[in-house]
């Protein structure tokens, strides 16, 4: 049937993603890399404080850089890495908890904005039938 993706066609598709995804990181490194630290900083701050403008950016940045740190501290092994990789799984269910909240949140806005509507319809309604009488 159509629209099926295979498990060899989802690898490559991975594999591209991965792929674009080194590619823009080694270029947003380079700055660094070539020892312009002070370019890379505002860029990057610039960066953040452009995401921050963004739906929930504030609160992916705070994950994100988590995320970093943890794995900072795992590639170092040892005790430091097996608490990270503990740090890690906390944060992963935070981080599930604090989207389930997120979603919440906005069903809830729906339903009240939803409610509001109705409301204001059902006064509509009945002031068209106050003027037509």
């Amino acid at each position: 049937s159509g629209g099926e993706v295979t498990k060899e066609e989802m690898l490559q598709i991975q594999k591209e993603r991965l792929q674009k995804i080194v590619f823009n990181m080694a270029q947003m490194l380079d700055p660094w890399v070539e020892g312009n630290r002070a370019d890379f900083m505002t860029k990057m701050n610039a960066y953040g404080e452009e995401l921050c403008k963004c739906s929930f950016g504030d609160q992916l940045l705070a994950v994100i850089a988590n995320i970093y740190l943890i794995q900072a501290k795992r590639a170092l092994g040892g005790l430091a890495g097996f608490k990270a990789t503990m740090q890690m799984q906390k944060q992963k269910v935070k981080s599930n908890m604090s989207v389930t909240s997120a979603a919440m949140k906005v069903m809830q806005a729906h339903f009240e904005m939803k409610r509001l509507n109705d409301e204001e319809k059902k006064r509509e309604a009945r002031r068209q039938e106050t003027a037509g009488e």
